[in-house]
């Protein structure tokens, strides 16, 4: 997976809304690892607009969202697909209908997942890799689940 989003270290900054955005998604990307710019429920396309246009053209970054989000507004996801991002990463909830989605868009798939059932689900879900969470996930626990009841 490193080679088709052009990784040369093997790292990842995790996603955190509204505290990792563009500067520090291009600060971990220039380093050869992968920045992730995490957007959360009140972040609109516009915002996603001004964040990605602080991005070097050509530098591999991804973006990040909360499922359980998306199912009440999916417009900021969709902006962030006309930017290509390398990685999306789809968390905490029903996953499976912006996944296909994204991989149209030519992102790599990802997903957070806090149990062996998660693992299932987002197997099902038909993403390209999988992020371990463990309870200290700062407040991201599993109490949204992409579990076997919430993806069908």
């Amino acid at each position: 997976m490193f080679d088709i989003v052009g990784w040369s270290r093997p790292l990842v900054c995790a996603p955190m809304a509204y505290v990792g955005r563009a500067r520090l998604a291009t600060a971990v990307s220039e380093t050869g690892a992968l920045g992730m710019m995490g957007f959360g429920s009140a972040d609109s396309p516009r915002f996603i607009d001004e964040q990605f246009a602080l991005i070097p053209s050509g530098l591999p970054v991804g973006a990040a969202f909360m499922a359980w989000a998306l199912e009440k507004d999916d417009s900021a996801f969709n902006r962030a697909l006309v930017h290509r991002p390398a990685v999306i990463c789809l968390s905490f909830g029903n996953i499976r209908p912006w996944v296909s989605r994204a991989k149209d868009a030519g992102s790599v798939v990802l997903t957070q997942v806090g149990n062996v059932r998660d693992i299932d689900a987002a197997i099902r879900a038909g993403v390209d890799g999988i992020v371990a969470r463990g309870m200290e996930a700062g407040g991201a626990r599993s109490q949204r689940r992409c579990d076997a009841s919430t993806t069908g």
